[in-house]
């Protein structure tokens, strides 16, 4: 996969907007992906302050946003019914297998999914 580029799961974006240097360094120089999902979970969110509101929108400007194609959805499906995890989860691992870009996440369910299947997209 391409060391240049990272998919963010949405709890790695917290991380990051909450200022957790170990996750900054993470996406330090590196293009960073989040699917449509993750957009939509952030921005849903009812914040604390306006300036959070701000701070996480200026983030996803600088994000490249990856919407939900033909065959992320088939792969969604297909991870979905065999993995039984979420359906935000389906979607943003099948993504990531999608734009061949690693996923981080601190989600144990989603890694361990996401590492048993990734070879299969290399």
């Amino acid at each position: 996969m391409n060391g240049n580029k990272i998919f963010l799961d949405t709890n790695i974006v917290i991380y990051i907007l909450s200022g957790k240097s170990k996750y900054i360094e993470l996406v330090k120089d590196k293009d960073i992906f989040v699917s449509i999902i993750t957009e939509l979970e952030l921005l849903s969110y009812d914040f604390d302050t306006n300036s959070d509101e701000i701070k996480t929108r200026n983030f996803l400007e600088f994000t490249n946003i990856v919407g939900i194609n033909k065959n992320i959805k088939e792969l969604t499906i297909s991870v979905r019914k065999k993995y039984n995890l979420k359906l935000p989860d389906s979607i943003i691992l099948a993504t990531a297998l999608n734009k061949n870009i690693d996923l981080e996440t601190k989600d144990k369910d989603l890694y361990k999914t996401y590492n048993k299947i990734k070879k299969w997209f290399k």
